[in-house]
């Protein structure tokens, strides 16, 4: 077996995954979507607006990994709001907000929380494999 015959399996599953139905696409737009604002609200609901069984979207979900998708696309729709979630935390830094100020320090890699501990009383330390 070459390497090309051991990539392809991958490759066609990829092929599989990305090629999916206009009905299998609005299911994972629909997974993406947070719990408080899908339309309609229940998987079953939505099996019937498609004109499928709940058990159909159950099999896409496990033959098309829809689950793990739609968690990606999720996080595309918040990373296309990043430039401007980036500008505000720099407005509120600039503006004197310590909240901001410590986040932007933390995300730039400038500022790590030192955590102290002060033990009071005795301390005792103990060897079992002390010698006599």
């Amino acid at each position: 077996m070459t390497v090309k015959d051991k990539a392809a399996p991958d490759a066609s599953r990829d092929a599989a995954t990305s090629s999916l139905t206009p009905r299998q696409q609005r299911y994972l737009e629909w997974l993406a979507l947070p719990k408080s604002a899908r339309h309609p609200p229940t998987r079953l609901e939505l099996a019937n607006e498609l004109g499928v069984t709940d058990r159909a979207l159950r099999k896409w979900n496990r033959t098309y990994n829809l689950e793990e998708r739609a968690a990606d696309l999720a996080l595309s729709y918040l990373v296309k709001h990043a430039p401007d979630v980036l500008a505000a935390l720099v407005r509120g830094a600039k503006r004197g907000n310590h909240k901001d100020i410590k986040l932007f320090l933390e995300l730039t890699g400038r500022y790590v929380e030192k955590k102290e501990r002060i033990i009071t009383g005795d301390v005792v330390i103990t060897w079992d494999d002390a010698p006599d």
